[in-house]
């Protein structure tokens, strides 16, 4: 079967990677949209299709202000996914810019859980692993100062029933000095078969001014070594206009 659509409308409307997952009865697609809007003025949108690529439903997700676009993987079910998405915190004074969500989604795109990290550090989506045993990482970039790209490579662990496991930030050693702060970034993750994740990213070296790709291989808490702490707790959210 061969296809080709294009959906959205008027406005700015853009899928963006992690993009596309294929279940067991069709495609979703990811991405988010200015010309549907729920909530606010940019909103997380999926679309769920049929192998033709017809539209048989549609999902929103955000607050009341500009949101970022959703990722999904794919439960274990073939049919459930798993979503994440940085969204706007402006409205709430004394909070980050931005705050991460977390959703298990039923087969047919309502929430089963969710789960908001959101402290005095924004976090910035880059993608969402579904592990062998279905927990889920998420992962990309932890923002100290609030403007990418300073910050920490950012990795957590949610388990299968949405519980927070742990949450690790990562930077490079720089060259004489304690901690390169410049940008540290994680764009892709791996499950290795003994368990170890392998994380990939790009980091910036101080030597030569430039970004370096980096990759890194931590155990199955998020460690390089038996002393490892996680971040502080995060702080859960209140609810959002999506509930």
């Amino acid at each position: 079967m061969v296809m080709d659509r294009t959906y959205g409308g008027n406005w700015d409307d853009r899928g963006s990677g992690p993009s596309l997952v294929r279940r067991r009865i069709g495609y979703v697609l990811s991405g988010y949209t200015e010309s549907y809007t729920q909530y606010g003025g940019r909103d997380g949108w999926l679309i769920y299709t049929n192998f033709a690529g017809q539209v048989m439903r549609e999902k929103f997700f955000g607050t009341q202000g500009d949101d970022g676009s959703v990722q999904i993987a794919l439960a274990p079910d073939s049919l459930s996914l798993y979503l994440a998405q940085h969204i706007d915190t402006l409205l709430q004074p004394g909070y980050a810019p931005w705050a991460y969500q977390i959703m298990k989604l039923d087969p047919l795109g309502n929430p089963e859980w969710r789960i908001i990290l959101q402290d005095s550090l924004s976090r910035y989506a880059h993608g969402i692993y579904t592990l062998a045993n279905g927990d889920v990482l998420v992962y990309g970039v932890l923002d100290i100062f609030h403007t990418p790209p300073n910050g920490f490579g950012w990795l957590a662990r949610i388990s299968a029933q949405g519980s927070l496991l742990w949450e690790k930030a990562y930077q490079y050693p720089d060259h004489g000095n304690a901690w390169n702060f410049q940008s540290n970034s994680i764009f892709d993750v791996v499950e290795l078969a003994n368990g170890n994740i392998l994380l990939v990213g790009e980091t910036k070296v101080r030597d030569n001014g430039g970004q370096n790709p980096w990759i890194v291989q931590v155990d199955s808490n998020g460690c390089f070594s038996t002393h490892c702490d996680s971040l502080p707790a995060p702080w859960r959210g209140p609810p959002t206009a999506l509930e």
